[in-house]
């Protein structure tokens, strides 16, 4: 599952050669606390797949980048890409209702989508309530 922050960055601790798949940052607190996320050094999209405190276990030049070599202290920022939009689609389940048929929050994965075809608007539960895109019970 795609997994996002809100204004996550951080520096690398030390430097990192064109091959290595951990690296430590700095701070990895405004961070989601597990993979899958996409950030980017310099000019190289990495993806994300496990984290362990301030080390990233990661894929490497991601989406058409290259792995290159990052020096120490290199800026450290989520980013979301084409890739990392298209699979948190993906991961969502999505289902329709009309005329007020729609199951209770509480009664699917919290984070599962419906769209409502009488107003064009998606709804997501937080496990226990459906929420518009911007948050607000609806």
């Amino acid at each position: 599952m795609e997994r996002f922050a809100n204004r996550a960055r951080t520096n690398l601790t030390n430097a990192i050669d064109a091959d290595d798949t951990s690296f430590v940052v700095d701070s990895a607190t405004k961070f989601p606390n597990q993979g899958n996320f996409r950030i980017r050094i310099d000019d190289e999209i990495i993806l994300v797949t496990a984290v362990t405190n301030s080390l990233f276990t990661v894929t490497r030049g991601q989406e058409g980048t290259a792995a290159v070599v990052h020096a120490a202290k290199s800026q450290v920022v989520q980013v979301l890409t084409a890739e990392g939009f298209t699979q948190a689609v993906k991961d969502t389940p999505l289902s329709t209702y009309s005329n007020g048929t729609r199951p209770d929050a509480n009664s699917v994965p919290a984070g599962s989508m419906i769209f409502n075809t009488d107003d064009n608007a998606p709804n997501v539960s937080d496990g226990t309530n459906w929420r518009d895109m911007v948050g607000n019970l609806t």
